[in-house]
């Protein structure tokens, strides 16, 4: 190949890059497609002491416009110096073989921390729909407790209704019942005293009358104290009788 400064670079395209090489002065101009993946296979050709290819050390770094300076934010100048070119050429093969290796480790790369991102997220939506039905399931639970609570208390205040109305019909019968028992009694001493008054005064005068009306008072007095005793048994059984019955009705 001539070593004339004035000839056109060579120039091959691979997969993803496009290599421009000076011969005559042991340097290439790389060119990509994307300026990110540019500036990942710049960052990580950085990090190494040394770059070889095919055997060769080789300078890699920004490249600008030969008149502005400004950099070109797709390309790359590797360069390796015309000496070592004129004893040991690299070719525009191997370095479009070198960068096309290197931006399928960094879109590889990429794939790779997307694929993580995605599963983060994926990890992370999962978590968070688990929590919310735990979270569902727990609230869920609270309402049943509550309504429990609520039902549990609503029998309750009837049992004790029930108890309450219970013990209230049962004083008003006891109270009822010794007012029928003390209206048979006035009813049976009217009666009683009539009948006397009236034998008395047909058989023996006004002193007989006293004498069989004191007798019948002491037996009415004997009958109302069994009268009252009766009732109050009678009373103490209903009342004992009221809560067993509530008891169940609570059950």
């Amino acid at each position: 190949r001539s070593e004339d400064p004035r000839r056109p670079p060579m120039e091959e395209v691979g997969e993803n890059v496009t290599v421009k090489k000076h011969s005559s002065m042991g340097c290439a101009v790389v060119s990509l497609k994307d300026p990110r993946v540019r500036d990942a296979i710049l960052a990580l050709l950085q990090t190494c002491s040394d770059v070889t290819i095919n055997g060769i050390k080789v300078q890699v770094k920004p490249h600008t416009e030969k008149d502005t300076k400004a950099e070109i934010p797709t390309d790359l100048l590797v360069a390796w110096g015309h000496k070592v070119e004129k004893n040991t050429p690299l070719s525009e093969h191997e370095l479009t073989k070198f960068f096309d290796t290197k931006h399928q480790e960094v879109s590889h790369k990429w794939a790779m921390e997307m694929q993580e991102k995605a599963r983060v997220a994926e990890e992370r939506a999962r978590q968070q729909k688990l929590l919310e039905e735990q979270q569902k399931q727990q609230a869920e639970q609270r309402k049943r407790e509550e309504q429990r609570r609520i039902f549990e208390e609503e029998m309750r205040r009837r049992s004790e209704e029930e108890l309450q109305q219970r013990q209230v019909e049962a004083q008003r019968k006891h109270a009822e019942e010794q007012r029928r028992q003390e209206e048979a009694r006035r009813i049976h001493r009217e009666t009683q005293a009539k009948w006397i008054n009236d034998f008395s005064w047909a058989h023996g005068g006004p002193q007989h009358a006293a004498a069989v009306a004191a007798t019948a008072a002491t037996a009415g007095a004997a009958a109302q104290q069994r009268s009252a005793a009766s009732g109050t048994a009678g009373a103490l059984t209903a009342a004992t009788v009221s809560p067993a019955s509530a008891g169940v009705a609570a059950t």
